[in-house]
Order: structure tokens, then sequence, then C-alpha cells
């Protein structure tokens, strides 16, 4: 392969195209299917249209072409169009046809398994692999793409890993553009007179990714199953859809760091949880940790919603496991700052119990992660102190923070996110879902103070705002529950609790049990054997070059 470093306009493309046609009209290489076809009787003949490359791959025999063939536009952040993958084809290349065995033939059906027009993401113009914090503080005077992408969340980095290496001047990025897997979902909202565009993205770590029963606890290296970034993004687009005042509040879920799993079994639909190996140091817990440490600072809350008490104990050996590990790591640490802060919550017993609210317990908390995490605001105009008092931002208060440029031309200095929110319960599915929900109410209700949109400290359970959240919120569990669990979500935020819809509820919730069985007993298996060959160099492929 070899790169041609030039930028051309598209009627310097169509000379070069027709130059290299005339030239071929009497030049036959090979019979090879590739994504351009040579031979006596029509030089060059366009095979497929695409819109992205997605990467290389190779199996066994030949290199294979990933491109994206159909996309729609989902939306757009700052003006930055935001796209779904509709649909893909792949393409071999080389100059003429091998003997594929049946090994090749395997692999290809297995990287077909992963369906890379469902719940795929990818932007020209936009860095989906990074938070808008992160992108706000990179500067804007880089020439987009600025590498390198954040590969933890790009899934095409081991597809284009091989290609980067053939090129000089440029970057992979520049030839391809990096794709995200999870969800996002955006929608437009005219209230307290403003023109708001509200945002919510899910970034699926590629690391130790997989399927429910498959991939459970922490790797040896610290990545966790059902690592998930969630980031809720807030837009006052009211003088333009690329300017305006942006703010965005990140929060993770991630399977309990320790080592542990359970089995999938046709014949049992809960199968016991097994403490599968000893870790007296809690390396694989500290490693997870520190990581979380380096890509969000400090502090790490930690909202550990498992069960504290049953029966026949399931949740709570892995959960006592999880306490265990905090306290380990904590007595290890000597800054009080750097601490991770535990709280356990145990949401089946509270939800079920007389005398007790969930959605109360959920708010305290919330309220507790926000006040210490904070979150991004672009150009704050007021801030919130101790006791629930408003009082202007100044520029002191920014002055630890990254000098930016407003609208208006005029310096600004942001209000930062510094530590997360981590939340988990045993699948990271459906009790995370409605946690998460609470914390991004909270975090909304604050930022629209910041923002100077209004003054109240809560937001309304029934205002258009926080309906408008819930949807966003349920469409955003669904979507992690099918990639991870293989159905919906069970527990969907809601503010109806009437009898009636409680009934409905536990019908469907039965359904969504029998969807997530059959998925896990059946189907999972291949699945994470998709990801597997998609993710992981195993075959010890040579060059592409």
């Amino acid at each position: 392969v070899t790169e041609d470093p030039n930028i051309y306009t598209q009627e310097e493309i169509q000379d070069m195209l027709d130059m290299i046609h005339d030239g071929n009209l009497s030049t036959q290489i090979g019979g090879t299917p590739g994504a351009v076809s040579r031979g006596r009787s029509g030089g060059l003949k366009p095979i497929v249209k695409a819109y992205g490359i997605v990467g290389f791959i190779r199996f066994l025999d030949c290199y294979y072409l990933t491109l994206i063939t159909k996309r729609a536009k989902v939306g757009s952040i700052g003006g930055n169009g935001i796209y779904t993958i509709k649909n893909t084809e792949t393409v071999p290349v080389g100059l003429g046809l091998t003997n594929r065995e049946i090994a090749e033939l395997r692999y290809q059906g297995l990287y077909q398994v992963v369906d890379l027009s469902k719940s795929f993401f990818f932007s020209y113009t936009y860095d989906l692999t990074r938070s808008l914090q992160e992108n706000f503080l990179a500067t804007t005077t880089k020439p987009f793409p600025p590498p390198p992408f954040k590969d933890l969340y790009a899934w095409n980095h081991f597809l284009t890993k091989e290609f980067e290496g053939c090129l000089h001047s440029l970057t992979r990025y520049q030839w391809m553009v990096p794709i995200i897997h999870g969800a996002f979902v955006q929608r437009k909202i005219n209230d307290y007179g403003r023109s708001l565009n509200l945002a919510l993205i899910a970034r699926r770590s590629r690391h130790f990714a997989g399927t429910r029963y498959l991939k459970r606890g922490a790797s040896e290296q610290g990545k966790v199953a059902n690592d998930v970034e969630h980031e809720q993004i807030l837009h006052d687009e009211s003088k333009s859809p690329s300017s305006g005042v942006f703010c965005s509040y990140l929060q993770v879920r991630g399977s309990i760091p320790t080592f542990w799993t359970q089995e999938s079994s046709v014949t049992m639909p809960k199968p016991p949880i097994e403490l599968n190996r000893v870790d007296p140091s809690y390396t694989a817990s500290r490693l997870h940790f520190e990581d979380l440490m380096i890509r969000y600072s400090s502090p790490i809350l930690v909202l550990d919603l498992v069960k504290q008490s049953e029966k026949r104990e399931r949740e709570v050996r892995v959960g006592n496991e999880y306490r265990h590990a905090v306290d380990f790591i904590n007595n290890t640490i000597e800054d009080e700052r750097h601490k991770i802060r535990y709280c356990a919550l145990d949401y089946s017993h509270t939800s079920k119990h007389r005398n007790l609210d969930v959605s109360t317990s959920l708010n305290e908390v919330s309220t507790w992660a926000v006040n210490q995490t904070g979150f991004f605001c672009s150009s704050p105009k007021w801030k919130i102190v101790d006791g629930g008092f408003i009082e202007p931002f100044t520029v002191k208060d920014g002055e630890g923070a990254a000098r930016l440029t407003d609208c208006l031309g005029v310096p600004a200095f942001p209000m930062e996110q510094t530590g997360v929110l981590r939340t988990n319960c045993i699948d990271c599915l459906d009790r995370t879902n409605v946690a998460q929900f609470s914390a991004g109410v909270e975090a909304m209700a604050q930022q629209l103070i910041v923002m100077g949109i209004r003054s109240q400290t809560k937001l309304d359970p029934t205002s258009n705002i926080v309906r408008v959240l819930i949807d966003m919120y349920v469409d955003i569990g669904d979507s992690i529950a099918l990639q991870y669990g293989g159905s919906e979500a069970h527990k969907k935020v809601t503010a109806d609790r009437s009898e009636s819809t409680m009934a409905i509820g536990k019908h469907k919730e039965l359904l969504t049990s029998i969807r997530r069985y059959y998925s896990n007993a059946f189907t999972d298996r291949l699945k994470q054997d998709a990801m597997y060959v998609e993710q992981v160099n195993a075959y010890g492929v040579p060059s592409v070059c």
C-alpha cells in the first residue's frame, strides 16, 4: 500500500480516476471482486459507494476492507453531524482469488455476526471517543482529527491499527472514521424561553467486552465487563446550533471489579455466583480504580446497588468482596482526597419496603455525587455554593481551568468536572440505569442554574424537561441492555406509579426475563466469539503493507 498525501478537490479526483481508467482499458489483472475491478472491457468499474472506511481485517487468507455503505444522521453536537451506521459491506482485497479453507469461511461468518448497523456511531468532524469537556479543552486550533483518538472507545481500533503502519504523513483517522459502540439519543425542547438541545451518549469500552454471563467481573489488567461511559450534554443553542453555552455530565457503569463468574445454563435461569479466584492484594481492583483516576481524576465515587441480604446468598457474596476490596485499597492511599468514596444502597430492599422510598434515597445520593464531582460548563454565569446559595461565577473561579473563547469572541473560563460517579448492580443494567437517571436529573437542575436559565435548585418531576429525559434514559437503557443482556431493560424509569401501570410492568418484566434467558443460554456464545474476532489479533496476522 502506498499513501498519497495530497488532498484533492472533487474535480481533481474525477480527473485522476479518468486517467487511471484510460490507462487500464487494455490491461487485465486477475479476476478479483475487489472494490474496483479492472479488465479489457472497461478499465475502472465502480463497485460500491461508501461513506467511510471502518478498517481492514485478515483471518487466514486475504485482507478484507469494511466500508460504510449506508448512514443516517441522528443528531449534532455544536453543528458537528453525528451519524449511525445503517449498512456495511466487506470486500476482499487481493490480486486474485485464493482457495479459502473451512476455517476462513467460519471466521468470515463470525465477523459478520457483529452487525455494524446496530448501535455504532461516528462523526466526520467531532471526536465521539472523547467527552465534550475533553474536546473543548483540547484546543480549537488543531485541525480535525486531533489524534490520537481514545482507543478505549474506538471499536475499529484493531481494524485500523495495521493500516496506520503503512501511512507516513497522515494518520489512519484521516482515512477512516473512529466508530463508537453504545447509544446516542438526542431531543430538542423549547423550555424556559430557550432553544435547548439535549443529548445522551453511551460509549461501550472495547476492553473485556462481551455478553452477560460470558463476561463478568474484571480481567487481570483491571478492565471490567459492561464498562460504559455515559455522557449527558445540554446545549443552549438559542443563538445558533454551533455556538451558545454547552454543559455536560459524565458517569460510568461497570461490573464489580473483582474476580467472579456466572456460568450460563439452559436448565438454570439464575446461575450461582462464584468467586473463582483468590486475589489477597486485590490487584485487579486496584488497577481498575487507578485507571478511573487517570481518566477522570478524583474523587472516585462508588454507588453499589447490589443486595445486602438474601436468604440464599448470591449478590451478597460478590458485594462483600467488593467492599473488602475498596477498604483494602483505601488503606493504601494516604491522601484522603484520593480515597474511593463508597456508598451502598440496596435498591431491591429499599424499593420493596413500605416505609422506604427508593427515589428519595437515589435523589440524596445524586445530590451528594454531583456536588462532589461537579460538571462541565463552557461559559458559566453562576455558581452554587454551600447551602444551595447562588453567586456569580467570576474569572477567579476559573483560574485553574483552561482558557476558552466564547461565542462573542471574549475570553471564557469553563467550569470543569473532576472525578466521576461509578454505579453498579449485578448486571449494571436495570437498577444502574434508574440510578444514573437520578444523577442526570440532579446534574441537569444545577446546569440550568449555572447557565443562567433558571434559579430553582430542583426540577419538578412532572416538568416537560424531566419527562423528555425519562424517555431518553429508557432508550439508552434498552440499548445497553440489548447489547449486554440480550433484552431491553427490566426496570424502566417512570413517573407513573399507578396500580395498572405496575401490573402491566410486571408482565413486561416476565417477557423480558424470558428473552434475556433465551439470549444468555443459546446465542451469547456466538456473539462473544464474534467480538473476539473483531477486537483481538489472535492469528498472528502479517502486515498489510
